[in-house]
């Protein structure tokens, strides 16, 4: 009979005093002890740093992961990571609505890669970093993909094989395109192949009841080796709801599963799908998982698998904003960062801490 292990969290809490930053460090078989690595402050009383925070991994290949942390202003402050870790943001970019993601490896060097949202006066275009030793001294983009302003270009980016030929294509969605089209994921072939042109694209029909407030390519979730995507048709729908899509060879708009809210939507509070965000296969059951936020309740978990359990594992503390943090602690899991804003104080504090694995003997 195979070993049982205890399932662990920790929470890693940021005091900061205008966004409170949450950070769950996954683990199997162990506990945690929990010790304060470096601590970065905001310059002043309005800068609210820690409006988002995520770490993208070790982009640079110096073995070390690095934090990025966002203020109000949409600035992308990096902390690179070290021992110690360095409390000084060395490197800032600066972003269209704070549209960043952290992609694997979209060019096939082996590398994760980084992907920035921004705009100018006609176009939403993405610039995209590709991971390497000197990513930092970089003064300009490795590709850049331009898309049409009005349609809210690059919402979500996403890296996944949507085709079932084993490379990691790159994903981009789009929801605010023209009746009676919803919205639309553009779809460009990676690793060699990888362009600024586009190779296929998804489009989400408008109906009577659903639309499309936000959506991602969630990965492979079902097992079946295509890429599945989820949409939150409605905003202020009650009861809240999301919509899967499974992916094929040739997939359509007709959606194949709808998600309820597990809470009671009350004025204020709700909106099952605020946010939806691939995290990859968090589990190491190689199949992906993805999270889905709400306002005012704990986000939720949905854990992939064939076939797909609609049923989530409900976090402990609220927070609408969430994302893999990386693997922060080094213990081989991912992290996970939960934020909950709150807009009553002034600057921002962001704090980072060390886990340390303390064995928990198995269950036979």
């Amino acid at each position: 009979m195979n070993s049982i292990f205890s399932a662990v969290k920790a929470l890693f809490r940021a005091l900061i005093f205008a966004p409170c930053i949450f950070l769950f460090v996954s683990s199997y078989g162990y506990s945690i002890d929990l010790e304060l690595i470096f601590l970065a402050e905001g310059e002043n009383h309005s800068e609210n740093l820690g409006f988002f925070v995520q770490s993208p991994g070790d982009l640079d290949q110096d073995g070390y992961s690095e934090v990025f942390a966002m203020n109000i202003s949409s600035e992308i402050k990096v902390f690179r990571g070290g021992n110690p870790a360095d409390t000084l943001p060395d490197k800032i970019y600066y972003s269209y609505g704070g549209r960043i993601a952290w992609l694997p490896d979209i060019n096939d060097d082996g590398t994760g890669d980084f992907a920035i949202g921004k705009e100018d006066a006609e176009n939403e275009y993405i610039e995209f970093y590709f991971g390497g030793p000197g990513f930092y001294e970089k003064s300009k983009a490795d590709l850049t993909i331009v898309g049409n302003k009005s349609e809210g270009f690059g919402i979500t980016i996403f890296s996944s094989v949507t085709n079932n030929d084993n490379s990691r294509d790159l994903v981009i969605a789009a929801p605010n395109t023209s009746s009676p089209i919803a919205g639309r994921f553009y779809i460009y072939q990676g690793c060699s192949d990888l362009d600024s042109i586009g190779d296929d694209t998804i489009t989400i029909a408008r109906t009577e009841r659903d639309d499309f407030y936000t959506g991602t390519c969630v990965g492979d979730i079902n097992g079946d080796q295509y890429a599945d995507y989820a949409i939150t048709p409605y905003s202020g729908a009650v009861p809240s709801y999301i919509l899967i899509f499974w992916g094929s060879e040739n997939p359509d708009s007709i959606p194949d599963m709808q998600i309820a809210s597990p809470f009671e939507d009350a004025p204020g509070i709700g909106a099952f799908g605020y946010d939806i965000i691939a995290t990859g296969d968090i589990n190491k059951d190689n199949i992906d998982d993805f999270i889905v936020t709400s306002e005012g309740f704990p986000p939720c978990i949905f854990y992939g698998g064939n076939p797909f359990n609609p049923t989530p594992k409900i976090l402990e503390y609220p927070g609408k904003v969430a994302n893999v943090c990386g693997d922060i602690n080094h213990d081989g899991w991912e992290d996970i960062a939960v934020g909950f804003v709150s807009y009553s104080f002034g600057s921002g504090e962001v704090l980072v801490y060390l886990a340390h694995m303390i064995w928990i003997p198995s269950l036979i």
